[in-house]
């Protein structure tokens, strides 16, 4: 899992750095998960990518819609924890990002849906993502969002014996 993690974080190390409207995202890691765990690495690490790609799409919106000066900005922050709990993997994606209007809320794991205007967005990455997780891991995949404060995506699924 904590493999995953870093190696998305690897492959979006760009998306990372300082712009022109905000400073360097920081990107907090709390790895608690000390055990190997069943999972589906390469479906896991796609969902990784789109919970994170999305992270960073909505602090790139906090720090540019409007415009504001880098000195009046809090810091972008990106927050990775894992964790043992019940004996299920438990991981969550928290960003300081602009938070999903409670009007999308019920609606952003549908096929198609998005928040992102045309041509940015499909409104496929978080449907995909929970089927890889409730569908291959028997997991969930949920969501806590408050506008202008930020995103937590929940992961939790079993940690051993996956189905062949």
């Amino acid at each position: 899992v904590h493999e995953g993690i870093d190696s998305t974080l690897t492959v979006l190390d760009s998306r990372f750095r300082a712009n022109e409207y905000r400073t360097k995202i920081e990107v907090v890691k709390d790895y608690r998960l000390n055990c190997p765990v069943d999972c589906y690495p390469s479906r896991l690490n796609q969902v990784f990518l789109n919970l994170i790609i999305n992270a960073i799409d909505a602090i790139d919106d906090k720090f540019t819609t409007p415009p504001q000066t880098l000195s009046t900005l809090e810091s972008p922050t990106l927050h990775i924890s894992t964790d043992l709990v019940d004996g299920e993997a438990v991981i969550q994606i928290t960003d300081s990002g602009t938070g999903i209007p409670k009007s999308a809320q019920s609606k952003i794991f549908d096929q198609f849906f998005t928040t992102k205007p045309v041509g940015q967005g499909t409104g496929l990455g978080l449907t995909i993502a929970r089927t890889i997780i409730v569908q291959d891991h028997k997991g969930s995949l949920t969501c806590s969002s408050f506008e202008d404060e930020g995103t937590t995506f929940t992961i939790k699924f079993p940690s051993g014996n996956l189905p062949e």
